[in-house]
């Protein structure tokens, strides 16, 4: 009975074949790749070990042609690399830092900090109104009560101050 079926839907499919192409044609809106699909088609129903019981044999043919075109345009898709492409794709420099200047950047940061820690409190938080605020010595003399000549004096204090301590704890 089987064997019945499957003479049967590839005869309907040689007989068929120009208006099975013209429809899946348009339904894939390729020619070239409704054709292949149908060659596909008449191998894959030739080849298949059961086969359902078809009542719509044209029906039938369609949805297996399109799942077939479905398959080949997936597979096209995830085509694999050719070597010059894996080549070139290796080729892009990382523009992350090296482990070791990571590892660098987070000890001198880590100085810094210790450095700013030492600082005494006033100091420190002119340098931090200068450098992180923005403010201009004459609006950071305003908020502390001092003068423009005592913050631009305590700035450089803290400056030369975390610029020793930055050397002389580099390892």
């Amino acid at each position: 009975m089987e064997e019945k079926n499957r003479l049967s839907l590839l005869q309907h499919l040689a007989q068929r074949h120009a208006s099975l192409l013209t429809r899946l044609s348009r339904r894939l809106g390729s020619a070239a790749r409704a054709a292949e699909a149908l060659q596909d088609t008449w191998l894959r129903v030739g080849q298949v070990a059961t086969l359902p019981d078809v009542r719509d044999p044209e029906a039938f043919l369609l949805q297996v042609a399109a799942n077939v075109a479905a398959d080949q345009a997936r597979r096209e898709t995830r085509r694999k690399l050719e070597p010059l492409e894996i080549d070139a794709l290796l080729a892009i420099p990382d523009e992350a830092p090296a482990p070791d200047a990571v590892l660098e950047g987070r000890a001198e940061m880590a100085r810094l900090q210790a450095a700013l820690a030492a600082l005494p409190a006033r100091r420190r938080a002119i340098l931090a109104a200068a450098r992180l605020e923005g403010l201009t010595h004459a609006e950071i003399a305003a908020r502390l009560g001092i003068s423009v000549r005592t913050v631009a004096y305590e700035i450089e204090r803290a400056l030369d101050h975390c610029s020793v301590w930055l050397e002389r704890k580099r390892p």
